[in-house]
């Protein structure tokens, strides 16, 4: 009795596995019908048209890496048949048209684009991370698209009540300035007013005037990066027990002249585009009093993240560099 029980349930299994297949085979065979062509088609023609209606600006491509380091940055074997300034020329055209990370004088990271709308500074809603409890809060991206260099950005946020009330109106400058055409930078607001009292906000952006020569050809990299939890680091113990993250980064100085001052910022996104964290570091001077002659490379001092609560997600999540100096 057991033995044809199971050949039956053999039987109908195997049965409904044949089914299954068939009807997967059929679909994957299936021509697309009409109403499936004109969608993709449009689809297709509204890419093309956002763009062509989109400006195209020149990102400040990093070609010291290309010319550092040849046997780790060929890309004429991506390109093949072309000559290397040829193949530099078609990737960085192909760079330019996506969001995707780009390793550029002083920024490596998402969201910069050399596609444009020419004549706005922009919110970047995927990035935007509101607070979810306490009091109202914001981490996220601004763009600059315009045409221009923007010299420092203000984001405004009116936070409103259900019944239309305004809460409060709070402005804060965005945390890196002398912005490039098609750059990102981060910007933080809080507020002193309950996250659930919040039923909407009215965002406003802005250039505003810096009145100060700032320098932003640095070329940036990340010398180490130490997760949050292991014992060890490359064999060798951790002096805090495992509960810190680290972040380690270098430049070198690309401006022409020397630099005394040079900040690094670190905005780090989740899978979802949300900023997350933000840190700040700063030229370490120990070995530079007089500054850092153009050609030179120096340390940023150490990034160090303790806190329990984000430490532990950071090795998981990407980072975004800035780099500015100033003389």
């Amino acid at each position: 009795m057991k033995n044809k029980y199971f050949k039956f349930i053999l039987i109908a299994v195997i049965f409904s596995l044949v089914l299954s297949s068939s009807f997967i085979f059929a679909n994957e065979n299936e021509e697309p019908n009409q109403e499936q062509i004109i969608e993709n088609d449009q689809s297709e023609e509204k890419e093309k048209k956002d763009k062509k209606d989109k400006v195209k600006v020149k990102l400040p491509n990093n070609k010291y890496k290309w010319e550092k380091w040849p046997e780790i940055f060929s890309i004429e074997d991506s390109f093949p048949g072309s000559d290397p300034e040829e193949a530099l020329r078609q990737f960085e055209e192909l760079q330019a048209e996506t969001e995707s990370y780009k390793n550029l004088l002083g920024f490596n990271g998402n969201y910069y684009t050399g596609l444009i709308e020419g004549d706005s500074i922009v919110l970047l809603e995927d990035t935007v991370n509101v607070s979810t409890k306490g009091n109202w809060s914001v981490m996220g991206l601004v763009r600059n698209e315009t045409t221009e260099l923007v010299e420092s950005i203000e984001v405004e946020a009116q936070l409103i009540a259900e019944s239309g009330e305004v809460l409060t109106t709070i402005s804060e400058k965005a945390l890196v300035d002398s912005i490039r055409p098609g750059e990102p930078t981060p910007f933080v607001l809080e507020s002193e007013v309950g996250v659930n009292d919040v039923s909407s906000i009215i965002w406003d952006v802005k250039e505003t005037k810096k009145n100060k020569k700032l320098y932003r050809d640095f070329e940036v990299s990340t010398t180490y990066e130490i997760p949050y939890g292991p014992l060890e680091y490359k064999g060798t113990e951790r002096n805090d027990g495992g509960l810190s993250y680290g972040l380690g980064t270098s430049f070198t100085n690309e401006s022409g002249e020397k630099i005394k001052i040079v900040e690094l910022t670190v905005a780090w996104n989740d899978e979802n585009g949300k900023i997350v964290w933000l840190e700040n570091s700063y030229f370490d001077l120990k070995f530079h009093k007089d500054g850092l002659d153009s050609g030179f490379a120096a340390h940023f001092e150490d990034i160090v993240v303790t806190n329990p609560d984000i430490a532990p997600l950071l090795s998981e999540y990407q980072y975004n560099l800035w780099v500015v100096g100033e003389k």
